[in-house]
C-alpha cells in the first residue's frame, strides 16, 4: 500500500457517500425505489466495511478521538437515513414515494395532516443529514490533506504498525 493508494480509497468513500446522499435524495422524490441499495444498514454499508478494515491504520494515522468523531458522524448520517426510509418501507401501502401517495390518497382533513407530519419529520431529518454531511466532508478533506501532507515513510511505518504481519491481497483489494 502507498499514499496514493490510501489517498484514492479516501476519496473513492469520499464520492461514495455523495452518491449514497443523491441516491436518498431520488428515493424521496420517487425517482428511484432502490429501497435495498438506499437503506441499507450500518454493517451492510460499503464505506462502513472500508472504515472497520482500515481502523487500525486510520487511528495510526489520524489518531483514535477524530476517528470516533468521524465514526459517529457515520452513525449518525445512517441513523437519520434509516428514519427516513422506515416511513416509506414499514407497510406495503408505503412503499409508494412520498409523492405518489400525496397524489394516490382519498383526501380527507386527516390523510392530509398525517402525509403533512412525515413531510415535516422527513424534512427534519433530511436537514440534519445534510448537517452531518458537511461534517463527513470536512474529515474527509482534512484526513485527505493530511495524508497527502505525509512523508511516504512515515505512512509506510504506520501501515506497518496497522499491519505488522503485511497486508494481505484480500484486504488490499477493498475497493
Amino acid at each position: 500500500m502507498t499514499k496514493e493508494s490510501l489517498l484514492k480509497e479516501l476519496d473513492k468513500y469520499s464520492h461514495y457517500h455523495s452518491k449514497k446522499n443523491k441516491k436518498l435524495d431520488y428515493f424521496i422524490l420517487g425517482i428511484t425505489k432502490d429501497e435495498q441499495k438506499i437503506c441499507l444498514k450500518i454493517h451492510n454499508c460499503k464505506m462502513q466495511q472500508w472504515f472497520k478494515e482500515r481502523r487500525t491504520l486510520l487511528n495510526n494515522i489520524y489518531g483514535i478521538k477524530r476517528m470516533k468523531k468521524l465514526d459517529a458522524y457515520l452513525e449518525e448520517w445512517q441513523e437519520e437515513t434509516q428514519k427516513i426510509c422506515k416511513i416509506f418501507v414499514l407497510q406495503e401501502e408505503r412503499k409508494k414515494t412520498f409523492t405518489q401517495k400525496i397524489f394516490s390518497i382519498k383526501k380527507t382533513k386527516k390523510n392530509d395532516e398525517k402525509y403533512l407530519k412525515e413531510a415535516d419529520k422527513i424534512s427534519i431529518w433530511k436537514s440534519n443529514i445534510l448537517e452531518v454531511t458537511m461534517k463527513i466532508e470536512s474529515k474527509f478533506k482534512m484526513m485527505q490533506n493530511r495524508l497527502d501532507a505525509m512523508p511516504q515513510k512515515q505512512i509506510e511505518i504506520e501501515i506497518f504498525k496497522a499491519y505488522p504481519q503485511g497486508l494481505s491481497k484480500e484486504k488490499e483489494i477493498i475497493l
